[in-house]
């Protein structure tokens, strides 16, 4: 007999990342990626910026939600690229 297909499916950490990496991991969980937030240095409240600057630019420096979240599968998620 077939093992049926969950209809839940897991969000992988995908913060370091290239852009085209972590799009080809949220697809490979079930997952689809929405609107991508590209930011530069100006884009960042300036308590963040030493973390943002450990990231190259095309890094993905933050996603929504956090790793290990559980959702339906197909559902959209988020995450923010490192412009310049």
């Amino acid at each position: 007999t077939p093992t049926p297909v969950s209809d839940q499916a897991v969000m992988p950490s995908v913060i370091g990342l290239t852009e085209e990496e972590g799009r080809r991991r949220i697809q490979q969980a079930g997952l689809n990626t929405g609107y991508v937030n590209y930011q530069s240095l100006k884009d960042i409240a300036p308590e963040n910026r030493d973390y943002f600057l450990k990231f190259q630019p095309g890094q993905i420096v933050s996603q929504t939600p956090a790793p290990g979240s559980t959702l339906k599968r197909g559902a959209t998620v988020l995450i923010a690229v490192r412009k310049e």
